[in-house]
């Protein structure tokens, strides 16, 4: 009898310790969609909407989330997907892990040659588990899933992957360090957004870009944006139940190509001036917006609201070309997604952390993807891996500044589309400074981010002295990290080190 009080003396006090651990681990959700533009929504971020491009979206469940959090309007993420999400997962620079564009075939470069510079040679394998000996990748053990799951949480990715190349380990979510894995392989977009269409399965052409596991919506009038969000849904629940703290990494296809109308908001833009195809791209956005309702919902049922950090972003500037030429939609800032200006380059950011974030806030704190995982990590408990290039954001949360900081992008490529600034480059922020150096002839430009964020002065001229400094302080960061300067096509087809 006194053996058998004891031991369940023993299992109270197991249990009680493990209540108490995940009491004091909030849960964690990183709600990212997929090329998204910076003033895409129906909420500021510190400068005004164009009344022709980015006025008349509707979203008022990111409203809700910037009036219970705090909005960065400084915020930035890579030119493209890939290198996004592998900055989410390690808290790597893209310029320092080197995969600096996006993934897809095993060992190929899918990029194009511009203005007569050569491929360079880049992690086109993406991010992959340490010890899988795949070339030309980027290896790390301690990814944030794999972080918070040594601590206790369960790991759960939910849409799209796109972290490693096909065929290869990280391609697979389960391989980096999540628990769970729901739609989520090498594929960078949806073959189809309807479920009448079975998410593209077995349709010629585009089933490599069909949504796996979702076989139970096929047939039926479902877009996969609302199928992804009742499963991660069911996945939060399943965690409540078992007395988890859970991290879910909540990636959106949308509103990535295909650009396929979610009728249940066609009505909202139908009276609109918008041409169809930018009608269609807002009834996408409003979908994206409405499972993030759904997602705030549930932790409000589930009675997990002020135990859990949200976070909202995009994965780089939006896509401008989508209703066919090239259009300045993310105005006021310039250009889009591939792009060296800050349309391609800042990301809407919002974090609601209750007892942390200020309500209602706007940070003027420049914020990097790289921050993510010391900030969730932090807010864990846990310990940041070494080698991390972000910042812990809960003091910008809390109205405290993190401190001048450098950022750097490298992006040597050109990703599939024309416009403006869409072409190789490097560029750094210092402060409130910004240079772009574009490979092609060695052009530098300056601008003043804080005074112009819309880029249209260029002071490389007038302040010499600063493009001189900033561009040999970049050409240092690059060389440091091992990146290359594209040479010539037809040299030698590949790049040269930074002597």
């Amino acid at each position: 009898m006194a053996r058998r009080l004891a031991a369940i003396l023993a299992l109270l006090v197991i249990l009680a310790a493990s209540l108490a651990r995940a009491a004091a681990q909030p849960n964690l959700i990183v709600f990212l969609v997929d090329d998204l533009g910076w003033n895409d929504s129906s909420v500021s971020f510190g400068l005004p909407k164009d009344p022709t491009h980015n006025s008349h979206y509707r979203t008022p469940a990111l409203e809700r989330l910037a009036r219970e959090g705090t909005r960065f309007s400084q915020a930035y993420a890579t030119p493209v997907c890939t290198p996004t999400r592998v900055s989410l997962l390690t808290g790597v620079s893209a310029v320092r892990h080197g995969v600096t564009n996006w993934t897809l075939a095993r060992g190929k470069d899918l990029g194009v040659v511009t203005r007569g510079l050569a491929l360079p040679d880049w992690n086109c394998n993406g991010l992959q588990p340490v010890g899988s000996g795949i070339p030309r990748s980027f290896e790390r053990a301690e990814t944030l899933p794999a972080v918070l799951r040594a601590a206790g949480y369960r790991t759960i990715h939910v849409g799209k992957a796109h972290f490693g190349a096909l065929e290869t380990p990280g391609a697979e979510p389960t391989k980096l360090g999540f628990d769970i894995n729901i739609g989520g392989t090498a594929a960078g977009e949806p073959g189809s957004y309807s479920g009448l269409r079975n998410f593209a399965e077995g349709q010629k052409g585009r089933a490599f870009f069909a949504v796996p596991g979702l076989q139970e919506y096929h047939g039926k009038d479902i877009t996969v944006t609302q199928a992804l969000t009742d499963k991660a849904i069911a996945e939060m629940e399943r965690a409540k139940a078992d007395g988890k703290p859970f991290y879910l990494n909540f990636a959106h296809f949308g509103v990535h190509t295909p650009i396929e109308a979610a009728k249940d908001f066609a009505a909202d833009y139908k009276d609109t001036a918008l041409v169809q195809k930018e009608k269609d791209y807002a009834t996408m956005v409003a979908d994206v917006d409405r499972s993030l309702g759904r997602i705030l919902e549930a932790l409000d049922r589930l009675g997990l609201t002020g135990d859990t950090v949200v976070v909202f972003l995009s994965d780089n500037g939006g896509f401008v070309q989508r209703a066919g030429s090239f259009v300045h939609r993310n105005l006021p800032l310039r250009s889009g997604k591939g792009s060296a200006y800050e349309g391609g380059l800042r990301t809407p950011l919002v974090i609601r952390w209750p007892g942390t974030a200020r309500a209602g806030a706007l940070s003027q704190e420049v914020a990097s993807i790289t921050d993510l995982l010391p900030t969730l990590v932090g807010a864990a408990g846990g310990k940041v891996p070494t080698g991390v290039d972000g910042r812990d954001l809960a003091p910008a949360l809390k109205g405290q500044s993190i401190g001048k900081r450098e950022l750097a992008w490298y992006y040597p490529h050109v990703w599939g589309v024309k416009g403006d600034g869409i072409e190789p480059f490097a560029a750094i922020r210092e402060g409130d400074l910004k240079a772009i150096l574009f490979f092609a002839g060695e052009r530098v430009e300056l601008y003043d981010v804080a005074k112009d964020p819309g880029e249209t002065q260029d002071l490389a001229k007038e302040r010499s002295q600063d493009a001189a400094r900033l561009k040999a302080r970049l050409l240092e960061t690059l060389k440091a990290a091992g990146r290359e300067l594209p040479v010539a096509a037809g040299a030698d087809g590949r790049g040269k080190r930074i002597k």
